[in-house]
């Protein structure tokens, strides 16, 4: 009988936990740190605009990422009790 391929929930899939973000998010941290550095060495008028969308693009990235380690943070919402006085 041949095993069913697992199905992975966007949170529990294995390259999305919190180390991978976090090391996407260190690799976000330099990129932007790179591209800082050619945006102030640019002459170019076309590539100076290129580094500037580069730059909100990982903004965007980094925001995202960010977001990501936060909420694996968080600890597993506890159920409720509902308790009947009477």
């Amino acid at each position: 009988m041949k095993q069913q391929p697992e199905v992975w929930d966007e949170m529990d899939h294995p390259r999305q936990d919190r180390a991978y973000f976090e090391e996407q998010l260190k690799a976000c941290l330099e990129e932007k740190r790179h591209n800082q550095q050619l945006f102030d060495l640019e002459t170019e008028p076309e590539l100076i605009e290129a580094h500037i969308y580069r730059r909100l693009s990982l903004e965007c990235e980094y925001r995202y990422l960010l977001r990501r380690v936060r909420q694996s943070e968080k600890p597993a919402p506890r159920a409720r009790r509902w308790f009947a006085f009477g």
